[in-house]
């Protein structure tokens, strides 16, 4: 925050020298982050991806906590750069969903980085199953998670918030 209250928002490039892990901070004065995936991965948000949002609002100022989000940018598959962003609809939801997958039986024996390999290969399935429908999948998976996924217009001048209506994604203006 500045002096006159309004906020300056700071471009800090992160390289990784991993291909599909990257160290993004959190902090007081951090409201969260852009990001990309690899052509190899999948051009949607995956579980840690949520984990990391619910870390951003974890660490931030109590008066910022509300503007959490976490962002992406990415090529789908037909070579279209797209951006979305999450933000959350109701932490306690959030927070119990993201404790439940992360506890779930089946990976109390594997250290962190083997749980979330082993998370993500599930998850990797599951969008591969999807025929492309990415955006759609990400919706069913995490439809009780207490999040909302936005996507960008082709100009990146308004956000379109996406939600799920018999099973078609249907963007809703956002004002």
């Amino acid at each position: 925050m500045n002096k006159d209250q309004s906020f300056s928002y700071e471009f800090n490039q992160v390289s990784s020298d991993q291909e599909f892990s990257v160290l993004l901070a959190t902090n007081k004065s951090s409201i969260g982050a852009f990001h990309s995936h690899p052509s190899n991965g999948y051009a949607m948000f995956s579980f840690q991806d949520v984990r990391f949002l619910l870390a951003v609002y974890d660490g931030a100022f109590l008066s910022r906590q509300g503007e959490a989000f976490n962002g992406l940018v990415c090529k789908d598959a037909n070579g279209n750069t797209n951006t979305y962003m999450l933000k959350i609809s109701n932490i306690d939801v959030l927070r119990a969903q993201v404790g439940n997958i992360w506890n779930n039986a089946d990976y109390a024996t594997l250290s962190e980085e083997e749980r979330i390999k082993t998370i993500h290969m599930e998850q990797a399935i599951t969008y591969s199953n999807s025929k492309g429908e990415l955006e759609k999948s990400f919706l069913e998976q995490f439809k009780n998670c207490g999040v909302e996924l936005y996507k960008a217009d082709a100009a990146s001048n308004n956000f379109n918030k996406l939600t799920l209506n018999n099973s078609s994604v249907t963007p809703i203006p956002c004002n």
